[in-house]
């Protein structure tokens, strides 16, 4: 079994419905969360204030763009307050870091430059405070259904196997997988599957998504232990609270 621990700023209740959940922040969690995802168009996105505790402005801010949420989770991230428990709660710390873009549905060799892939595109914002370098290792070898809005299941054997890996960061290098929302685990095992299992690996997101009726506030960073086994098919995959 290979082991993960992952890092949140937050919750974001989707899979059955922010409606079914009494958390606190829903709406400013998401608002932060579909920006990140860059899905809509411009016209259908949903924007708003947001004023995440950990922020070190410490103030409400209005956001807009996918770029605005990028900018935003970075400046957390990468608060001194912030950033080195996330590297210490993901065993990290001390290491080189090595930015690792989850692929996108969308995201193949061929994707234009500039073609949504919000992933890449939060790594940037990290890169940009000096948190680690990024490495687009991982593309897709041709386009798949977008999860969250198809509500296909891959199963992530699959993933792995639609897997194309373009580059591997310098030995010594830890690995740090980068999402914009994690929900099942599946995406986070197959990349680290496709480079190896093997490094010190971890993973940051702006949010995971939760499908129950939790009543936590929504803003409350989370921390993950993501399980899998590829020994057989389909794979064994599992994502659970670190308490």
């Amino acid at each position: 079994m290979r082991t993960i621990k992952a890092a949140g700023l937050g919750t974001l209740f989707t899979v059955k419905g922010a409606k079914l959940s009494n958390a606190a922040h829903i709406d400013e969690m998401q608002t932060l969360a579909w920006l990140a995802k860059a899905n809509r168009a411009a016209g259908a996105r949903k924007v708003g204030f947001v004023n995440h505790p950990w922020h070190p402005s410490k103030e409400e801010q209005y956001l807009s763009t996918p770029d605005d949420a990028y900018a935003y989770a970075a400046s957390i991230f990468a608060s001194p307050e912030v950033w080195p428990h996330v590297l210490a709660d993901l065993g990290l710390e001390g290491k080189a870091i090595a930015l690792v873009p989850m692929p996108a549905s969308c995201t193949t060799k061929s994707s234009a430059p500039g073609e949504r892939w919000p992933a890449l595109a939060l790594a940037k914002a990290l890169a940009s405070h000096g948190l680690g370098n990024v490495y687009p290792c991982v593309v897709n070898r041709s386009v798949t259904q977008e999860q969250t809005a198809s509500k296909v299941r891959i199963q992530a054997h699959a993933i792995a196997d639609n897997h194309e890996v373009l580059v591997r960061p310098p030995l010594g290098h830890a690995f740090l997988l980068v999402d914009d929302v994690i929900t099942w685990g599946k995406r986070t095992a197959a990349v680290d599957h496709s480079l190896g299992g093997r490094r010190d690996t971890g993973a940051i997101c702006i949010a995971f998504t939760d499908d129950n009726t939790q009543t936590e506030d929504a803003y409350r960073p989370k921390l993950r232990t993501i399980t899998y086994s590829a020994d057989a098919r389909p794979w064994t995959v599992s994502i659970s609270p670190v308490m």
